[in-house]
């Protein structure tokens, strides 16, 4: 009898973890990827102005969850500052990667960068962002771009089929 209880009392208590760590929300956080064929940097007062023609963003999760999908530029704009940790309250790093027509054809130039107030014009499908370089210091290069990718750092955004991780 002794036996039946403890392995009944093991059996509740296995049952009360399983159901603890199930209901346990995995964070996931976003890596979201912005393409677009054709662009500028302009050089505006204290900072620079990052315009994308036509972009394209999609988004990866960090593992565990290992979600994908994309995300139309009107959702990312007016998911910029959802959340505790938002983009609008810590503005994200990002990669910025592409072919400057001021270079030789075919040289990529990159640059690290932070960006900030970003707006969507869906007249002419323009992104438009605020960007400085890490340092304050930090010089951009000014001019045309073409195959542009920004690559922009975690941030748990309203993730379509996944929980919100702030």
């Amino acid at each position: 009898m002794k036996k039946m209880v403890k392995l009944t009392i093991g059996f509740l208590l296995s049952c009360l973890l399983v159901s603890v760590f199930a209901t346990t929300q995995i964070k996931d956080t976003e890596l979201f990827v912005i393409h677009a064929k054709s662009g500028n940097v302009t050089q505006t007062n204290n900072y620079y102005q990052l315009n994308l023609q036509k972009p394209r963003i999609t988004y990866f999760t960090d593992r565990p969850v290992r979600l994908a999908g994309s995300i139309s530029v009107k959702q990312f704009v007016s998911d910029w500052s959802t959340g505790q940790n938002s983009f609008a309250r810590v503005n994200p790093n990002a990669a910025l990667i592409a072919d400057f027509d001021a270079l030789k054809a075919g040289d990529e130039q990159e640059h690290f960068v932070i960006l900030k107030n970003p707006s969507y014009d869906p007249k002419t499908d323009t992104l438009t962002l605020n960007v400085s370089g890490f340092k304050a210091s930090e010089q951009l290069m000014s001019g045309e771009l073409t195959d542009i990718m920004l690559f922009v750092d975690s941030n748990c955004m309203t993730n379509p089929g996944g929980p919100n991780c702030w």
